[in-house]
């Protein structure tokens, strides 16, 4: 083993030997774990602080209970729900969509902070487009290359308006189209009479 002295700013330094002391292992073990991190995410052409974006995601997919499903597999599963019931499976997923924003807002507080965080982490969205414009009290959402029918669409559209009302906001208007949705919002009021 090669011998390596590393200059590091003493606030890193001091969370470095509380990480250690916490989890058992030393400040070197947990520095070389680091490099094997860099090196592995270097070769494979992803900047780090895109795996950094990564670990974010998968803690917020942990709360929201996510498992990754094929994108054929779900439209199916979403055209069996429909024929079932397409109030309930609509009902359904405006409801995950608010439960989504809630726990969103943890990471996003502001309806700003989400349309940063969605330009931030564009490259893990299994979409082609995702795009939140805000204009004073209106937010458009714009999706595309989601789903791969007419019924996938409506459920991205009600899942966006669950979403958007968990920051305030009443869906104004949906476009679906195979592939493609537009969810048109307004900041709901917030004064009581």
């Amino acid at each position: 083993m090669t011998r390596l002295n590393v200059s590091m700013k003493n606030d890193l330094v001091k969370v470095l030997e509380e990480s250690s002391e916490r989890n058992g292992k030393t400040v070197s073990s947990i520095l070389s774990e680091a490099s094997q991190v860099y090196v592995e995410a270097e070769k494979l052409g992803i900047r780090i602080t895109d795996v950094m974006k990564g670990v974010k995601l998968i803690e917020i997919m942990k709360q929201i209970n996510a498992v990754p499903v094929p994108g054929l597999l779900l439209d199916r599963m979403i055209n069996i729900s429909f024929r079932c019931s397409q109030k309930e499976t609509s009902e359904s997923w405006f409801e995950r969509g608010r439960v989504l924003g809630n726990i969103m807002k943890a990471y996003a507080e502001t309806m700003s902070d989400f349309s940063k965080f969605v330009s931030d982490y564009s490259v893990f969205f299994p979409a082609d487009m995702f795009e939140v414009n805000i204009l004073e009290n209106r937010v458009n959402v714009v999706l595309s290359g989601v789903g791969y029918d007419q019924q996938a669409a409506i459920c991205t559209a009600e899942g966006i308006s669950g979403f958007l009302s968990a920051y305030g906001y009443g869906s104004v208007n949906s476009e679906t189209s195979q592939g493609f949705v537009k969810v048109s919002a307004e900041k709901e009021s917030s004064e009581t009479p």
